[in-house]
């Protein structure tokens, strides 16, 4: 937030992504295998280079209503031609856990892991997460950067997000 608000766009780390920055109980192989291949899916169907994803979501009400204790939430007005739609639900329960989104079973309930289909097979599936389909409240959105003039408010709690909003004049 602090490049944002220096005027500065936002880079994504690798290593501050949720695939390299979890918990060992949660860090799975996959993971990295996932956010991996979300790049490289933004770099070609965008256009753009892609690098670590930066997450972005459309449930907004949820998002500011869970928020924890240090959590801040950055309102966005991005440009289309930026954003990279896909829908959560599949890529939680199979992308993102290596597994074929053509798999009927829920998540938790398969008998291996991963599945045993091939990897080329596996990815070829994956590409139907970008099949948008439902509200907007189950989709996500993928950035490869976060521009200072896209943000438009920030939620949060404590005197820094005041002098965070001043300075982005929101």
């Amino acid at each position: 937030m602090e490049t944002l608000v220096a005027g500065v766009m936002h880079v994504q780390k690798w290593a501050d992504t949720a695939a390299y920055n979890l918990p060992d109980r949660f860090r799975r192989h996959a993971h990295k295998r996932a956010y991996r291949w979300m790049a490289r899916e933004y770099a070609q169907r965008m256009h753009l280079p892609g690098g670590a994803p930066v997450w972005v979501g459309f449930d907004f009400p949820r998002t500011v209503r869970h928020r924890k204790d240090g959590d801040a939430t950055v309102v966005l007005l991005v440009p289309r031609a930026e954003l990279l739609l896909s829908m959560y639900e599949p890529w939680w329960r199979s992308v993102l856990e290596g597994w074929c989104t053509d798999h009927d079973e829920h998540w938790g309930l398969h008998d291996r892991w991963p599945c045993a289909c091939d990897g080329k097979h596996r990815r070829e599936t994956w590409k139907t997460i970008f099949d948008m389909t439902g509200s907007p409240t189950e989709w996500q959105g993928v950035l490869d950067r976060i521009e200072p003039q896209w943000v438009v408010k920030i939620y949060a709690s404590g005197e820094d997000i005041r002098h965070v909003a001043a300075a982005l004049h929101v």
